[in-house]
């Protein structure tokens, strides 16, 4: 109890100054968008979850749209803190809710839930409030008695308290860098007080799901489709390398991260884990700065290569971050859609058929390592290969480079091209015939 005791204050110790650090660096990049839709988004999140802990859900919200500034990164973390904490405290049937309302320059949102505060949300509360600030917003803790504990935080409306650095460009007329994701990470671990404490840890950055060892992990990952896990290595019925050596073992699961807690003096299970695709590993007892910026940099890795698929298509060449089953994978993909690049009729229960997996998994694996639908990533790729024949081919013209690259008429591939490189076909191929002069 005594060594346990110590291990927890030293977690708690570590997270405090990771969160200090965090929350005085923190910056923002706020996007013009639909606060309503976005919030009903990250509340529907909660819904499998609250019954669970024995709560019930409700939203209010209005049916019109509320367009803001915000960083949806950000106030997904403010939601997630304020909801998961709302249904932990709330007692068995009660209910838990999520209020938003617009007053003449802002935007009222509330969550309440009955026996939560501001003391229960700990340090979560720091960086809930610091996030809300950051937004030029105001937050406040009402206590309801029998109703239950209320956490209201404002945004004002317009963009004047935002500096130009802060905003991100896009839709109406503007351009945004990409969609920002929250990523999901399972954790599993059978010591239910570390598994508790690494929930509440990367909650505030992570939609988070639980697993008590490596079978219920397995069980839960067709379902929950997670962008991480983060396993122990010393488990009942399923050790942490068992579960990494099926995970990189099985197209369906071998792109997820896998990160794994060793115990002290751990070669052989590091050696071992690695043996078997982990991503990384953590020794016990571990740095939470440390664990973080590890898991932090895996996504980061991922996104990359979805960056890399984007720009167009990669029929020999390899990714050095995925494994040789994603690459053998995205090898074949790459090579049927290739074939099939001017058949317009070419759908994905055909795409699926010819790679030789379900619809599903193809789907879930293209987004997984790309970013984008399988359709989304036939038209990348497509409409490339119509950026190449228009720079190397200049006796072609464009409705022959439409109907070779699939496109059911000239008028839709120009749309679809402009919408990618800002320009249409035409224009770039008068600037490309003008360089080679």
């Amino acid at each position: 109890m005594y060594k346990d005791s110590e291990r927890l204050q030293l977690l708690v110790n570590q997270l405090l100054d990771f969160r200090k650090q965090e929350m005085e660096n923190m910056k923002i990049r706020v996007i013009h968008g639909d606060i309503v839709a976005f919030l009903k988004e990250s509340f529907l999140r909660f819904e499998e979850y609250a019954p669970k802990n024995g709560a019930q859900l409700q939203l209010v919200a209005p049916k019109e749209e509320i367009n803001m500034w915000f960083d949806d990164l950000k106030i997904r973390n403010v939601v997630n803190v304020l909801l998961s904490n709302a249904i932990q405290c709330t007692s068995e049937k009660g209910t838990v809710t999520l209020t938003i309302n617009k007053d003449i320059d802002k935007v009222v949102i509330s969550v309440k839930g009955i026996g939560q505060s501001a003391e229960s949300l700990e340090m979560g509360f720091a960086l809930v409030k610091r996030i809300v600030e950051l937004h030029g917003g105001t937050i406040r803790v009402e206590n309801k008695d029998e109703e239950g504990d209320v956490f209201t935080f404002c945004l004002p409306l317009g963009c004047a308290h935002f500096r130009p650095e802060e905003m991100m460009l896009n839709g109406d007329g503007m351009e945004r860098e990409g969609n920002v994701v929250v990523p999901k990470i399972l954790i599993v671990e059978n010591d239910e007080v570390l598994r508790t404490i690494l929930a509440e840890i990367f909650t505030p950055f992570y939609i988070v799901e639980q697993a008590s060892d490596g079978r219920e992990c397995l069980d839960k990952i067709a379902e929950s489709q997670p962008d991480i896990i983060l396993s122990d290595v010393l488990m009942p019925l399923m050790s942490g390398i068992e579960l990494c050596r099926r995970l990189k073992t099985d197209l369906v699961t071998s792109h997820i991260p896998v990160v794994l807690f060793m115990p002290c003096d751990s070669c052989d299970y590091e050696l071992e884990g690695l043996m078997f695709g982990a991503d990384d590993y953590i020794v016990k007892p571990f740095n939470v700065n440390i664990l973080l910026t590890r898991c932090r940099n895996l996504i980061k890795l991922r996104l990359a290569v979805q960056e890399q698929f984007m720009k167009g298509p990669r029929v020999t060449s390899q990714v050095r971050a995925l494994s040789s089953l994603d690459n053998e994978f995205m090898g074949k993909v790459a090579v049927v859609i290739e074939e099939n690049l001017a058949n317009s009729r070419f759908n994905v229960l055909t795409f699926a058929k010819e790679v030789g997996v379900s619809r599903t998994v193809l789907f879930n694996k293209l987004k997984a390592l790309t970013g984008q639908t399988p359709n989304d990533y036939m038209t990348t790729i497509r409409i490339a290969k119509a950026a190449c024949l228009l720079r190397q081919n200049l006796d072609l013209n464009i409705t022959e480079i439409s109907e070779m690259t699939g496109f059911n008429t000239v008028a839709y591939f120009g749309r679809v091209f402009k919408e990618r490189y800002r320009i249409t076909p035409s224009d770039y191929r008068h600037l490309e015939s003008l360089r080679k002069k």
